[in-house]
Formats: C-alpha cells, structure tokens, sequence
C-alpha cells in the first residue's frame, strides 16, 4: 500500500539529499516509510506497549495489550482522571475478552461490566481503548494524505523517521472524550520494525494539542489468551457501566 491522495501545497518538500551520505545511508522517501509502517499495521495479529499520552489534561501513562479480533487488556499506571470531580484511575485495570468489557476500579475496589453490544453505548469516561486507536487514526492519516521526511533521529539506538502531514484543512479529530480538529500531524516511525514509536496532533495555529508515545512495543509474538480473562475478586461490588441503554443486572459468570 502507498500514501495516495494529494493535499495542499503547504505540505513540506522532502528533506534535501546530504551529498556526504552513501547510498545506503541516505533515508528513505515519505511514502516508502508509510506504507511500511500501513504494512506492518495491517498484518498485526497482538501488540502490546507501554503508552504516555500528553495533553492540556495531563500525562497518562498505561500498558496497553491487544489481540485481533477486538480483545484487549489496559493496565493505568499513570491517569489523572478523564472528567472532573472524577477520582484518578492510576491502578484501575480495563479487559475486554471478546464478550464483555470489565474495569476494576483501583479507588473503590468496585467492578463495572459491560457487555460487547452494549459498548457502544457506554459514556466516553468509560473509553479505554485511546492508544490503540491512535495507530489506526496515523494509519488511516498516512493512507490518504500524502507526507515528506521532516527528519531522522536516533533513539534508544533505533533510527526514527518523521512523517509530516500538514493541510489547510482539518484533516481529523484527536480520539477521546475531548475532540480537537486537526491539521497537521508528525509521526515518528521505527527503522526495521516500521512501528509508531510518536504521534503528535496539531491545530490550525501550529499548537500541539496531543502527544502519543510508545515504547516496549512488541508485536505478533503470541500473546496469551489468558491476558484478557478476568473475573471479578471475591467480595468486589460488581455494578453496571454507566450506558445511554438499560444493562442487565450481574448474576455470576457473563
């Protein structure tokens, strides 16, 4: 697959060639690195990776895991609280095993359920699936809109490459509870593995409203079933999540 259709002229000329470089180290043009990160995307079958998300509500740090269909498991190591008034979720556990959604709420020890088609209902507090989005969204972003080089670094001894889409438009809206148009996006893309190391959204101003990183990142290895299996704790109160619809009542094993 190739970045495909065309933006506006303010998107970036590629970066200049260093005519110090050999062949072999001169990087690789935009779209060669974003279809090799679409590539590796579309032939995840598990991911898992320690996440810090940035924004004017504060950092959230989490340990994400996930298996296709739509299992996955969230660890919050580090979260503020989504709305205010709200207590902080650090040591809450979110699990979805294909069946039904739980959170272990680390403040009160409660337990929320929920079931698979009643998800969608649920109200954004409850949104725990942020960072795994985010690689969907840089997916999708790096699809159709095309993007230039705007640098390379080096980080814990991996070369990453920055992708820039820029646009007069907004081109998307941040994840979450709390949407923000966006126009512009860098996304730093690891040499031989071709993951999503950064992701950072900006608005029509050039300000950054959202910063996404990734690291421990592993994919494809197998990751056990057993991950996403929970069961409540002897004696926990087991209650509904709140939803826009009626959810029935516990009653044991769901």
């Amino acid at each position: 697959m190739t970045a495909g259709c065309s933006v506006s002229p303010v998107t970036p000329e590629p970066l200049p060639p260093d005519e110090s470089l050999t062949p072999d180290e001169v990087p690789p043009p935009g779209p060669e690195v974003a279809a090799k990160f679409i590539e590796t995307y579309d032939s995840l079958q598990d991911f898992s990776a320690t996440v810090t998300t940035v924004s004017e509500r504060g950092i959230f740090r989490e340990e994400v895991w996930f298996k296709e269909p739509d299992r996955f498991r969230v660890n919050y190591l580090e979260h503020p609280g989504s709305v205010e008034g709200l207590p902080p979720k650090t040591g809450d556990l979110v699990v979805f095993d294909g069946e039904t959604q739980w959170h272990h709420a680390n403040a009160t020890g409660n337990v929320l359920y929920v079931s698979a088609r009643a998800r969608n209902y649920t109200f954004s507090e409850e949104y725990a699936t942020g960072a795994l989005d985010v690689l969907g969204l840089v997916r999708n972003l790096l699809a159709g809109y095309e993007c230039s080089l705007s640098g390379v670094q080096t980080e814990d001894g991996k070369t990453i490459y920055t992708l820039e889409i820029v646009n007069l438009t907004r081109i998307t809206d941040t994840p979450g509870l709390w949407r923000y148009p966006i126009y512009a996006v860098h996304a730093g893309i690891e040499e031989e593995s071709w993951t999503l190391r950064r992701a950072e959204f900006f608005n029509a101003s050039g300000g950054k409203v959202l910063t996404v990183e990734y690291r421990n990142v592993t994919r494809n290895i197998g990751v056990p079933d057993s991950m996403f299996q929970y069961s409540p704790p002897e004696g926990a109160i087991v209650e509904p999540m709140r939803t826009l619809a009626i959810t029935p009542p516990y009653i044991g094993d769901v």
